[in-house]
C-alpha cells in the first residue's frame, strides 16, 4: 500500500498521529507518504552475495556520476545535506 497525504488536508486526529510518529510538528506545506511492506527474512548465501554485489555496483555508478565534482564541493554538499536533516529532525 502507498498513500500520499497533504498536511493541510488531513484531520486533527491524523495530524496528531503523524506528529507523534515524526516526533515533531507537521508543517503546513508538507506531504506525508505512507507505505507499507511485508516483512521478509534477510537473504542468505548466494542470494545475499548477489544483493551485496548489486549494492556495490549501484554505489560505484553513483560515484562515477559524481566523479567530476571537486572534493571540496562534495564535502560542502554533504555538510549541507546533513544540516538539512538535522533541521528537519529538530
Amino acid at each position: 500500500m502507498h498513500r500520499i497525504l497533504s498536511s493541510d488536508r488531513i484531520g486533527p486526529d491524523e495530524r496528531a498521529a503523524a506528529e507523534v510518529l515524526l516526533g515533531r510538528p507537521l508543517g503546513l506545506n508538507e506531504t506525508l507518504t505512507i507505505r507499507t511492506q511485508r516483512l521478509h527474512d534477510a537473504p542468505v548465501g548466494e542470494e545475499r552475495a548477489r544483493a551485496a554485489d548489486a549494492l556495490r555496483q549501484t554505489m560505484k555508478r553513483m560515484g562515477e556520476k559524481a566523479a567530476h565534482i571537486p572534493d571540496q564541493e562534495m564535502e560542502r554538499l554533504i555538510d549541507e545535506a546533513q544540516d538539512d536533516v538535522r533541521r528537519e529532525r529538530s
